[in-house]
C-alpha cells in the first residue's frame, strides 16, 4: 500500500472528489522513493509543484523533480530565479487555502500579549530567523515595555534570558496555539526562508495584524495597509510596530475577500482546467490537507436561514447583526448550523435586543386563540373566565 505523506497531497473538488492531480511541496527523499516511483508512473503530467518549503525547487538537486512536474504554484516575486523555464506557473501558495473558523475563537478577544513569536524547535531557528528576533526582543521589552509571548521548545527558551514581560510557553496544539494568537495584538514574523507562512494567514484570519521581514520569500502578498507592515531590521522595528499596536484591524475581511479556500480554489481550478485542456466539474478546488482547516464546504452566507425580519432581506439582516456584534458572519464554514449558532450567541450577548422573525399564526376557532373572545381581550386564563361567569351579584343572593 502506497502511503502519501505530508509532502504529497491530493487535489480534490469542493465536493471531495478526486481530480487526478497530485501536489508536491518538497523534494522526495530516500524514504519516499517507493511513493515517488508510484507517482511518476501513475500521475504523469498531473504532478503540480507547490513552493512551500524554503526556496524549493531551487535548492533541490533532484533532476527528476523538474522533469516530472507539469506546473508550479509558487510564492516568489521573481519566479524566473527559482523555477525551471518553459513550465506553466501560477502565483498561489498552500497558505492561501487556510480556513480558520472564527466562531471557535470569537470568545478570546481579550489581548493578553502585545507581540507573539513562534519557533517550535531548534531545526526551525534558521528558517524562522531566530537571531533577528533575539536582536529585536530587548527593544520590545526594555525600550517599549511590551508583553511578548514566545512559543517553542526548551532549546529556544534557553537561548533567551528571562524577563518579567516575556512569557515562554512550550509547543501547543493547533487549537491552543490559535487561541494564543487571538489574544495577541501583533504577530512578529522575522523569517526570510519561509515560502508559505501559514502562521501569517492564520493570524490574519483572527484579525491579528502581522509585522513581517521585508526580505521574506513568501507571504509578502498578504501585507498592505489593512493587514500589517514590513520592517528591515532592528533599526526600524520600533517605528513599524507602533501603528499596529494603536489601531484596530479587521484583517479577516480582507483575507476572506482575496484568499481563503474559495478564492484560492477558483484560481487553482482555472489553472488546472487550462493545463488539462478540459473543464473540471467543480466550483473550486482544495488541497486534501487537514492542517489547512476544516474540509467542509466554505459558504459566505448560508442559502437557507431563519425567516428574516419583515421588510429586510436575509443578507442585510446578517450584515446588521455583524456590525452590531463585531462578528464576521459572512465566512461561516458550517452552513446553516454555523449561522444559526452565531445568531444565538449574538442574541445572548446583546440581551436578545435584536429583532426576531415574526411568526404568523393561523386562525383558529379555539376561544383561547380567537382575538374576539373575552378571554383573549382580558388576557386571563380559562379557569379565571369560568369563575367570572359563575359569579352571582350580591343583591340576588
Amino acid at each position: 500500500m502506497i502511503y502519501f505523506g505530508w509532502k504529497f497531497r491530493r487535489i480534490i473538488t469542493n465536493e471531495g472528489a478526486d481530480t487526478g492531480f497530485m501536489s508536491l511541496c518538497r523534494a522526495p527523499s530516500q524514504e519516499d522513493r517507493e511513493t515517488w516511483a508510484f507517482l511518476k508512473q501513475n500521475y504523469k503530467g498531473r504532478l503540480i509543484g507547490f513552493c512551500s518549503y524554503k526556496d524549493f525547487p531551487k535548492s533541490s538537486h533532484k533532476s527528476d523533480v523538474n522533469s516530472n512536474v507539469a506546473a508550479w504554484c509558487h510564492c516568489f516575486k521573481d519566479p524566473a530565479s527559482y523555477l525551471p523555464g518553459g513550465v506553466p506557473n501560477l502565483l498561489l501558495s498552500r497558505s492561501d487555502f487556510v480556513n480558520v473558523p472564527i466562531g471557535r475563537y470569537s470568545r478570546y478577544r481579550t489581548k493578553d500579549y502585545d507581540v507573539v513569536y513562534s519557533c517550535l524547535s531548534k531545526s526551525q531557528m534558521h528558517a524562522k530567523n531566530f537571531d533577528l528576533f533575539a536582536e529585536c526582543l530587548p527593544i520590545f521589552l526594555n525600550k517599549m515595555g511590551l508583553k511578548v509571548l514566545m512559543i517553542g521548545d526548551s532549546v529556544i527558551h534557553e537561548a533567551v534570558p528571562d524577563h518579567e514581560l516575556l512569557t515562554k510557553l512550550p509547543q501547543k496544539s493547533q487549537f491552543e496555539y490559535l487561541k494564543l494568537v487571538a489574544k495577541s495584538r501583533v504577530l512578529f514574523v522575522p523569517s526570510v526562508l519561509d515560502a508559505s507562512p501559514r502562521v501569517m494567514t492564520e493570524a490574519l484570519s483572527l484579525n491579528v495584524p502581522v509585522l513581517v521581514n521585508e526580505a521574506i520569500l513568501g507571504g509578502w502578498k498578504y501585507i498592505n495597509s489593512q493587514t500589517g507592515n514590513f520592517f528591515i531590521g532592528k533599526s526600524d522595528v520600533e517605528v513599524k510596530i507602533r501603528p499596529l499596536l494603536s489601531q484596530n484591524f479587521t484583517t479577516r475581511r480582507w483575507f476572506i475577500r482575496n484568499y481563503g479556500p474559495v478564492n484560492a480554489g477558483k484560481r487553482l481550478l482555472s489553472f488546472l482546467s487550462e493545463l488539462a485542456n478540459e473543464p473540471i466539474r467543480a466550483k473550486y478546488l482544495m488541497i486534501d490537507d487537514p492542517s489547512l482547516g476544516p474540509m467542509r464546504r466554505f459558504r459566505k452566507i448560508a442559502p437557507r436561514m431563519t425567516r428574516p425580519t419583515t421588510g429586510t432581506s436575509g443578507k442585510r439582516r446578517l450584515k446588521r447583526i455583524s456590525q452590531m456584534s463585531g462578528d464576521d458572519l459572512y465566512d461561516a464554514t458550517g452552513g446553516v448550523a454555523a449561522v444559526e449558532q452565531k445568531l444565538r450567541k449574538v442574541r445572548k450577548r446583546k440581551g436578545d435586543k435584536l429583532s426576531k422573525p415574526k411568526v404568523v399564526k393561523a386562525k383558529s376557532r379555539n376561544r383561547k386563540s380567537n382575538p374576539r373572545s373575552p378571554l383573549r381581550r382580558s388576557g386571563g386564563s380559562t379557569k379565571r373566565l369560568a369563575k367570572m361567569r359563575r359569579r352571582v351579584p350580591r343583591g340576588l343572593k
